[in-house]
């Protein structure tokens, strides 16, 4: 279920040694000043948190595709995967991410790769397309708009609907990760979860539909094992519905409505 985490970096293994390449890529949303990279504090890279707690690094991947995508990135992200080679971000609040992008310097970072050492994967022993470097990097930057990010990259843009919040979507992630753990659960990928969601009326746009800029086509139907946790979670957000719209009715109708839920309470079956 590894493609529902935020990861440091969207990574792919090799199973050669790669020559250094004479630049790395590094996408961002935030103002970077005079295009100088500084080391930050960060938790953890491509294996996991570290074990000596934060390291300040800069972070920067041999794929100039997957940096573009990162040009998207906002606090609105989710998860990101790759489905057939080709990059998938899920957001929430559609409306919010596009007011950050407005105010937002997104661009792509080209940065001299001297001073960068390659991350192996502890798990296979291969070599990840994530690059680290301890020291600050001057780069050049090309400004990108999520219409230029999917017309470059392919990459498809899902946002979820309104009222899946970071912390709903945590407890969805959870259970998904619980179920993955039964014996004879099958292996989920992230388009199944997509599919599942879009299907239930749970994701709000497409972009790359909505704009006509490569979209892929959805299977027509979803996993049978997500249909219990795709359920909860159209509940949840059906719940969430209920209560806004009894926030915005008139006193009036409120105190209507409970008059109408009291009776529902105190009919009596024979």
């Amino acid at each position: 279920m590894a493609f529902l985490s935020d990861s440091p970096a969207l990574n792919g293994l090799s199973s050669t040694t790669p020559e250094k390449p004479d630049f790395l890529y590094h996408g961002s949303c935030s103002p970077i000043e005079d295009c100088i990279l500084s080391p930050r504090p960060k938790t953890g890279d491509y294996n996991g948190e570290f074990p000596d707690g934060e390291r300040k690094l800069v972070f920067a991947t041999s794929d100039r595709s997957q940096a573009i995508l990162y040009t998207t990135k906002t606090p609105d992200q989710r998860c990101i995967f790759n489905y057939n080679d080709v990059p998938v971000a899920v957001f929430t609040n559609y409306k919010h991410w596009c007011a950050t992008l407005q105010q937002a310097d997104c661009a792509l970072y080209k940065l001299p790769s001297d001073t960068f050492r390659n991350t192996i994967s502890k798990s296979s022993g291969h070599p990840t397309t994530e690059w680290v470097s301890e020291v600050a990097v001057q780069g050049t930057k090309t400004l990108f708009t999520p219409d230029d990010v999917m017309k470059e990259t392919g990459a498809q843009l899902f946002f979820l609907a309104p009222e899946i919040d970071p912390q709903l979507w945590n407890d969805f992630n959870k259970r998904l990760i619980d179920a993955s753990g039964h014996n004879g659960q099958q292996t989920l990928s992230g388009l199944d979860i997509i599919t599942a969601l879009s299907n239930a009326g749970l994701i709000e746009h497409h972009l790359n539909k909505d704009r006509d800029i490569k979209p892929i086509t959805l299977p027509a139907a979803s996993a049978p094992a997500l249909d219990a946790d795709i359920a909860w979670l159209k509940t949840q957000v059906m719940n969430k519905k209920d209560i806004s719209r009894a926030r915005r009715l008139p006193n009036t109708e409120k105190f209507a409505l409970r008059v109408q839920r009291m009776g529902q309470n105190n009919v009596q079956v024979k």
